[in-house]
């Protein structure tokens, strides 16, 4: 079976939209609300300076990566507390898509994530960067 449906399969999780991946520490500590999952991988989003916009943080929002309902409790799972991010200018911003970032922004947490999911072909990306750098690189600099 796939991994999205093993994830459906973890009691608790029934009738969300989008899958769930509980992390290592949701496994040894299951006693906090676990996100959904809409991506692997950041929002590029636009945003203005001064305007005040709502994380989604359960990941179940038809309109990520904003919250539906803005509000003290997230309307679609009340476990979970939208955050609220006011930029200080206008730009493009990568917003997080695991819902696995400590804040709203993408610290590269779904890498972690990724490599959890895919073992063997983050193991092949490794070993492919490994031997280009290491191999063929530094042979060809240090060569005599």
């Amino acid at each position: 079976s796939s991994v999205a449906s093993r994830s459906f399969s973890t009691p608790g999780f029934e009738g969300r939209q989008n899958p769930v991946y509980p992390t290592t520490w949701n496994k040894w500590f299951p006693h906090e609300p676990v996100p959904s999952t809409p991506k692997i991988g950041p929002y590029l989003v636009p945003v203005e300076e001064k305007t005040v916009y709502h994380f989604c943080t359960c990941g179940e929002s038809a309109s990520q990566p904003w919250c539906e309902a803005p509000g003290a409790r997230c309307g679609k799972m009340a476990d979970f507390v939208p955050k609220v991010h006011i930029p200080g200018s206008t730009k493009s911003e990568h917003f997080c898509g695991c819902k696995k970032a400590p804040t709203e922004l993408c610290n590269g947490t779904c890498i972690i994530l990724y490599a959890d999911l895919f073992p063997f072909q983050v193991c092949a990306i490794a070993f492919g960067s490994a031997f280009t750098f290491c191999g063929v690189f530094l042979t060809w600099m240090m060569h005599p």
